[in-house]
């Protein structure tokens, strides 16, 4: 595709009608089109777009770029993707990266991934941070099913890697980000090294995350020198960095990166952002299943795989001097009559009493008995 074609008129069309093949004409005149209705959205669009799916400009601009990361000739729309992502006025990273932590149709990942690793070989500083601070959503589509997502994903890791490496942090690190500039850099290293496996075995990267960050791990797939290249603290910085970006995202991208770190057992409960979720999930399970508010929002299916995660690593921490872990795991043993049939009631109590021994039952107060 000539980008002069972008200069033609009607009269230059119609000019090559009848010496020329109708497929290929009716090609460029739909990439034409598009062209067009693009450059007019960009011109249009304000400057403060919320990234709120109910806001009329964003809802347009994901309907866009779902059109073209889905359409069967996803391939000629490659450029217009790539116009979108660098003009439009929103949150890049944050645009595309919606699309590949939330349960969309495998295409949108993959293209949308495409896209990210595009802004990290264009990007200059004032996408730098938010680029590299994304990296635990990529876990996400790099833990997928299907193989081709998880080489998109992994071309994001090459290309953040490849931003870490063109930027010198030594004068930039600050606040928050200080928290991941100590060690991004050697965990995106590894993992670039260990991409032929990554990409040949989906459960690959959970042995490999497992090995990586947690305090004891042998593991037949994982090299055993991967488990030493962490100290303890960067171990606890890294799963508090990957588990503090994760319960900002939806229950479905939660649920992956707490399955992908399940390995790690009750080390992640030893960050305080997820044990106040563990905390808010009974909550809520309490209020609408068991005292029946109906102000109180049901538990999504995600959700109560969440907590049935969680309070199964709770149960693996289960110590007659842990109060606090104990409260959560009888709290999810309460069972209302009025729905003993209910997922959201029945699986948490399963989850909890699979992995009990007699002493939870023996160690327990009267009250709680």
């Amino acid at each position: 595709f000539s980008a002069e074609i972008l200069s033609w008129d009607c009269r230059k069309f119609l000019d090559q009608l009848f010496d020329t093949d109708i497929e290929a004409l009716n090609t460029k005149l739909l990439i034409c089109i598009f062209w067009r209705l693009l450059e007019a959205f960009i011109l249009a669009m304000p400057a403060d777009v919320l990234l709120d799916v109910n806001e009329r400009w964003y809802s347009r601009l994901e309907e866009l770029f779902v059109f073209f990361a889905n359409s069967r000739l996803k391939h000629v729309f490659k450029e217009h993707r790539h116009y979108l992502v660098s003009k439009c006025k929103v949150s890049l990273v944050c645009f595309l990266s919606k699309f590949f932590t939330e349960d969309v149709p495998a295409a949108v990942q993959i293209e949308s991934l495409h896209c990210f690793t595009f802004l990290c070989s264009q990007a200059d500083d004032s996408l730098l941070f938010e680029l590299l601070a994304e990296f635990p959503s990529v876990l996400i589509p790099l833990a997928s099913d299907n193989q081709e997502t998880r080489v998109a994903a992994m071309g994001c890791i090459d290309g953040l890697y490849a931003l870490w490496r063109r930027f010198d942090f030594s004068s930039k690190k600050n606040g928050s980000t200080a928290l991941w500039s100590h060690f991004l850099d050697d965990l995106l290293g590894l993992m670039v090294q260990q991409k032929r496996l990554i990409l040949s075995d989906k459960k690959f990267l959970s042995s490999f995350m497992t090995s990586l960050l947690s305090s004891s791990c042998n593991s037949l797939l994982v090299p055993e020198s991967i488990g030493q290249r962490f100290d303890q603290q960067t171990k606890d910085k890294t799963i508090a960095f990957i588990l503090g970006s994760a319960l900002k995202l939806s229950a479905f991208g939660k649920l992956m990166i707490l399955s992908l770190l399940k390995g790690l057992g009750s080390a992640i409960l030893h960050v305080k952002d997820v044990r106040s979720f563990l905390s808010l999930l009974l909550e809520r399970r309490s209020q609408h299943y068991i005292e029946l508010h109906s102000s109180s929002p049901k538990l999504s299916g995600n959700e109560i795989r969440i907590l049935c995660l969680l309070l199964e690593s709770c149960a693996s921490l289960f110590s007659l001097d842990n109060h606090d872990f104990n409260v959560y795991l009888v709290k999810a043993l309460q069972v209302e009559m009025m729905s003993p049939e209910d997922p959201a009631v029945i699986e948490p109590c399963i989850a909890v009493l699979q992995k009990l021994s007699s002493q939870f039952y023996t160690g327990l107060t009267t009250d709680m008995q």
